[in-house]
């Protein structure tokens, strides 16, 4: 498993109003293309691993290993994650809520 890794926070651009260094849809180019390049070195673990340790500046990214159950096998799983929201609205945490994976469609 490794662990997570974040880009440098050097923010490029800052739009009012907002901590986020990039616009939605910029932030979703970034990080699909940075997934894309995980995928692209996957089948070698010394240059998958310089990857994944070498985020594109503003882009986090962390793994997490296979889950097991406690009698051993490896169990697919369905994870959601939740931003947790201030009384102002700003973030305070993350939440991640899990099942195993469901059959079928």
């Amino acid at each position: 498993m490794l662990g997570g890794t974040l880009g440098p926070l050097r923010r490029p651009r800052v739009r009012e109003g907002s901590l986020a260094p990039f616009e939605r849809d910029e932030a979703i180019a970034r990080m699909s293309a940075f997934h894309d390049r995980l995928d692209g070195a996957a089948s070698d673990v010394v240059r998958y691993a310089a990857v994944f340790a070498d985020p594109p500046e503003g882009i986090g990214a962390h793994e997490i290993a296979a889950f097991r159950k406690a009698d051993g096998p490896a169990v697919t799983m369905l994870v959601m994650v939740r931003l947790l929201r201030g009384p102002q609205g700003e973030t305070r945490g993350i939440r991640t809520v899990m099942t195993e994976a469901p059959l079928g469609g």
